[in-house]
């Protein structure tokens, strides 16, 4: 008897523990719930937004119930911060309400929900972001197709195509909604060519031949080699790349050192009233390189179109040169690239012609430039020796 009521006391002091511990981590969620909906409400206000923000970071999974119901916030700060936050924590809970959210027809509603199951990834997220793809506008189906290739789910790749085929573009030469066009499809190049499925290969084909846009034909270009794999020559493409940008984008770096130059320049421009200083602001120190190495690139970049040894299925060093001509990259001037140009001479002049045909107004005028320029040195006999 008296073992039957030890037995008895020992179950029920077992079962009351139990109860016990159910009853504080059943408080415990609830008071993170509750600290996870009073952080959410914080996102709204600028002054407690950013530590709202890391809080629920480093909450993780338990804030992710709290920012899956503030998707219905009619609050564009609180709903847009939520939805980044939940592909930031990459909780396969955050799909469903991502998803729902992604339907939205507010543009940028539904692109912030996107990019956050872009993050999360798996397949119900891939199906939403191709389901997204016919109603996106230019611009965000672009950075859709981005997404799709991160995923690498396959069955992105019909839709792709299809968007790659779609040529009216418009008035892309000059501008306007048209060259979102062009941006669209040139990011859809790049992601067929990082998908590495066969089916894209005809779709590529034909851009090359002859798509009525420079910028998808060299997106084109690329994304077969990136299929092909890569061929093995002194310079591959991702080599020219770097070469080239050495060669058209760094500055001299001054005598008293890069640093000191960045220095100097932000100490003459102070920030004004409440202006932080931004990233993009004035030079870098990355914008700097020594002149004998950029005289040195611009020396192997001249040699190599010269020879046209080194064209490694993408284009060659001639059409990297000519990205530097086009609008997109204005904010570059081209005067460095059009001299590498037309020292390379002769060699150059059939990409040249291809991108006045399918450049855009700026890209076409550039090229056109080199041609003339090519010409001309061709014409004028060379000095003899001693003349």
């Amino acid at each position: 008897m008296k073992y039957l009521s030890f037995r008895f006391w020992k179950s029920s002091a077992l079962l009351l523990a139990l109860m016990a511990s159910c009853a504080t981590n059943h408080t415990a969620v609830r008071a993170a719930d509750a600290d996870a909906e009073a952080l959410v409400r914080g996102l709204e206000q600028p002054q407690t937004r950013d530590r709202a923000w890391n809080d629920l970071l480093n909450m993780g999974e338990s804030a992710v119930p709290a920012l899956s119901a503030a998707l219905q916030s009619t609050n564009r700060e609180i709903l847009f911060r939520a939805a980044d936050l939940l592909g930031k924590i990459k909780s396969e809970k955050g799909i469903a309400p991502l998803v729902k959210l992604s339907q939205s027809k507010d543009n940028a509603v539904a692109t912030h929900a996107l990019n956050a199951l872009g993050s999360i990834g798996g397949p119900q997220a891939a199906e939403a972001i191709i389901a997204a793809l016919d109603r996106g506008a230019p611009l965000t189906v672009g950075s859709y197709s981005v997404l799709l290739e991160a995923i690498g789910d396959n069955r992105a790749v019909v839709p792709l195509i299809k968007i790659l085929a779609s040529r009216d573009s418009g008035d892309f030469k000059t501008g306007g909604e048209g060259s979102f066009k062009v941006y669209a499809r040139e990011e859809v190049a790049d992601a067929l060519g990082r998908f590495r499925d066969p089916r894209a290969r005809a779709a590529l084909l034909d851009a090359i031949k002859d798509d009525p846009a420079w910028d998808v034909y060299h997106a084109a270009r690329q994304a077969l080699n990136r299929m092909d794999g890569p061929i093995t020559y002194p310079y591959n493409y991702a080599t020219l790349s770097a070469k080239v940008a050495l060669a058209v984008t760094k500055q001299p770096e001054p005598t008293n050192g890069a640093e000191a130059a960045v220095q100097s320049w932000r100490a003459a421009h102070p920030n004004g009233p409440g202006l932080p200083m931004t990233s993009w602001t004035g030079p870098k120190v990355e914008d700097y390189a020594s002149m004998t190495d950029i005289e040195r690139a611009r020396n192997t970049v001249v040699k190599i179109g010269k020879t046209g040894d080194y064209d490694v299925g993408a284009g060659g060093v001639v059409e990297l040169l000519m990205e530097y001509l086009r609008n997109l990259k204005l904010y570059i001037g081209p005067e460095n690239a059009e001299m590498l140009l037309i020292r390379i001479g002769k060699p150059a002049i059939p990409a040249l012609e291809n991108g006045v045909k399918r450049g855009d107004s700026v890209m076409a005028r550039n090229c056109q430039q080199c041609i003339e320029a090519i010409k001309a040195s061709e014409a004028t006999p060379t000095p003899a020796k001693g003349s």
